[in-house]
Parts: C-alpha cells; sequence; structure tokens
C-alpha cells in the first residue's frame, strides 16, 4: 500500500476491528474489500449499519468472496503453524486476500488480530494493525501438556492423551516470514 498525503493508495481488506473502529468514517483510502462473515460479526452494532451501507452504495466498499483453493490453503496454513482459533470470517478475508495478490492486486489486509497477522505474515501478505502495534515475527505454535511435558502435534486436541490435563500454547519457534515459508 502507498501512502500519499493522509490517503492510502491501494486496496485495503477489512477485517471487522477497522470496520466498527472508524475507517470507513475517514476517506482514507481508494478501495476496500470485505467479506459477508466480516459483515455478520458486526451486524449487530447500531449506528455502524449506516455507515457500511454509505460505503457499499459509493463503491468504496466491496463484498468479496474467496475461492475455495485458497480458503483450502489457509485452512492447512492454520494447522501448520498451530493457530487453531481462527473464525469463518477470519479465515474469509485471509483466503480473500490471498485471491487479490494471486490476481495481480497488492491488497493490504488491516487487522488487528495476532493469528490473523501471523498467517499473513507467513504468506508474504501486506497487513496492517489498525488500533495496536501488531506483531513483529511469525510465530509457530505447539500444544504442550503442563503436567508430564508430552508436545502434541494436533491441533485441535484440548487434553493430554496421557495424563488428561488440559493442553496449552506456546512458542515452538519465533521465526521471521523467510523461515516460516521455507518450514511450510
Amino acid at each position: 500500500m502507498i501512502l500519499k498525503g493522509n490517503r492510502a493508495k491501494g486496496i485495503l481488506v477489512l477485517d471487522s476491528t477497522p470496520i466498527y473502529s472508524g475507517i470507513l468514517q475517514g476517506g482514507m483510502y481508494d478501495e476496500c474489500f470485505t467479506t459477508e462473515e466480516i459483515l455478520g460479526e458486526i451486524a449487530h452494532i447500531r449506528g455502524l449499519q449506516e455507515t457500511v451501507s454509505t460505503r457499499l452504495g459509493s463503491g468504496i466498499l466491496k463484498v468479496g468472496s474467496a475461492s475455495s483453493d485458497s480458503t483450502r490453503r489457509i485452512i492447512e496454513l492454520v494447522g501448520k503453524l498451530g493457530e487453531g482459533k481462527l473464525s469463518k470470517a477470519d479465515l474469509s478475508i485471509l483466503a480473500l486476500t490471498l485471491d487479490l495478490k494471486e490476481n495481480g492486486f497488492e491488497p493490504t489486509l488491516v487487522s488487528d488480530d495476532f493469528s490473523i497477522q501471523n498467517l499473513a505474515k507467513s504468506l508474504s501478505l501486506s497487513y496492517l494493525s489498525y488500533t495496536s502495534k501488531g506483531i513483529k515475527r511469525g510465530i509457530v505454535w505447539i500444544l504442550y501438556c503442563p503436567a508430564c511435558g508430552r508436545t502434541v502435534d494436533r491441533v485441535h486436541s484440548k487434553e493430554c492423551e496421557i495424563c488428561g490435563s488440559t493442553l496449552k500454547r506456546r512458542p515452538k519457534n519465533r521465526a521471521s516470514s523467510d523461515y516460516l515459508s521455507e518450514k511450510l
């Protein structure tokens, strides 16, 4: 994304936080995309629907949908990185950003969600945080048992198969996106 004065040139792909935090009211962008799933997450916020409708009507905000191939790739990456807490909405904006990039655009994903940023970084997708600092390095997560010390490969396991304790998550390594790309 290119900053020119106080305006962003390029395509922004918006998660829910920047939308309900006011990014659509500022007019500091040329074109924004989001997904039906994200709009569903913010549908209950009173007063925001008028702004969203106005931006949709003007063509500044567009609703896109991701290909099944990109969605599948994101889901596979979630497992490889150990990111187990993503909603359908989170998957949808990551996959949409990937589709836009693979179709020759230069999208920037705007999200304060560290898991989304971690996945974007590992895919070499441009991302910005809207209300927080954001991540600096990519992380590959592992699950482990705090009682017996066993590590677990399955991302969606909740209990240790050996002792029954609740599993916890820790970084396997803190890595640059180059390292992540090589390992994936």
